[in-house]
């Protein structure tokens, strides 16, 4: 039971509004550790790297969010088309 609620945890964390990004890496990065220590595994980094990123203050970073999103929509369009 500890092991999915490290897991639930993490998959749940999300930036306080008033956290600093360095504060929130730690807190994340403890996060992970304690998924990891309690027998849970490794997360592949990729997903660790989207779990971060859809855990950040939207608010703060809805700017950021939003490009980096519209670049990866159009990155896969042009994939797709040549991929076929």
């Amino acid at each position: 039971m500890v092991e999915l609620v490290a897991r639930q945890h993490y998959y749940a964390i999300k930036q306080g509004s008033y956290e600093t990004l360095i504060q929130f890496s730690e807190r994340f990065r403890a996060t992970y550790k304690a998924c990891e220590d309690n027998g849970q595994g490794s997360i592949p980094e990729k997903t660790r790297a989207m779990v971060f990123f859809h855990a950040l203050d939207t608010i703060r970073y809805v700017e950021l969010k939003k490009q980096l999103m519209n670049n990866w929509a159009v990155g896969a369009r042009k994939t797709s088309k040549h991929g076929q």
